[in-house]
């Protein structure tokens, strides 16, 4: 009786060990386990950390770059407050200078017109006194044609005041021109010649009407000094087809 219940004894006391061992290895996966979940927490703060950092560093660098663009926005709203008259002041100044161009178009053509019906009458007149008129050189002819054609590109100002010029010359070479062919047409053929126009008008056959063309008024009978005088008076008043509102904006006041 005593053997067997020191059996019993040792064979409870292996299980209470056995028990104790099996807890114990339990123990130690459990704490294995939570160490390796607090690395883990650990790894992940640190990196979230890190990405904190990066984006306060991002949103510092925008918040400077938006302070830059608001700078950058005022700078540029104020220099359009700046340009906003001064636009406005070119486009009243390029209106002006249109309307000058369409002066001078206007009266440029006009001045060809009369210009090139007084040539016909003073080649008629030598063609009835046996003579040809003579033109002027060739180069007043070349720059006629070169203003004709209108101004092209470049300075609209400096290319009016060079045509300006070049049509003041042209006033000048036809000047002696008309000095010229009224000395040709003052011959004994032309005095027939203007005894017949100063006819009743019934008496002769009806021809165009020189002087309307030429923007002459009617008056005495028609006579080369009689048509000296009228051209010397037309090329010498520039008004007529040079108005002094163009020469007071080519000089600037």
């Amino acid at each position: 009786m005593a053997g067997t219940g020191r059996l019993r004894s040792g064979t409870g006391t292996r299980r209470s060990q056995d028990a104790a061992a099996q807890d114990s290895q339990k123990l130690d996966a459990v704490l294995a386990a939570v160490e390796h979940i607090g690395d883990s927490l650990e790894r992940a703060r640190t990196s979230l950390e890190a990405k904190i950092d990066k984006v306060t560093s991002d949103l510092v660098l925008l918040h400077a770059d938006h302070r830059n663009l608001a700078d950058k926005t005022g700078a540029i709203e104020a220099r359009v407050d700046e340009l906003t008259p001064m636009a406005s002041r070119l486009k009243s100044e390029m209106g002006d200078v249109l309307a000058c161009l369409r002066i001078v178009a206007e009266n440029k053509s006009h001045f060809f017109t009369t210009r090139e019906a007084a040539w016909e009458w003073l080649e008629s007149t030598g063609r009835a006194s046996g003579r040809t008129a003579e033109r002027s050189v060739p180069t007043s002819r070349n720059r006629c044609s070169q203003v004709r054609h209108g101004l092209k590109g470049g300075d609209v100002r400096t290319e009016a005041v060079a045509h300006a010029h070049d049509l003041e010359q042209l006033i000048q070479e036809r000047r002696e021109a008309i000095h010229s062919a009224a000395a040709i047409s003052a011959s004994p053929v032309e005095s027939e010649s203007e005894t017949e126009i100063s006819q009743p008008p019934s008496d002769r056959p009806t021809k165009p009407d020189r002087l309307s063309e030429l923007g002459f008024a009617r008056g005495p009978p028609l006579t080369s000094a009689t048509f000296l005088g009228a051209a010397e008076v037309a090329l010498a008043d520039r008004s007529l087809m040079w108005p002094s509102v163009w020469s007071t904006e080519l000089s600037g006041t």
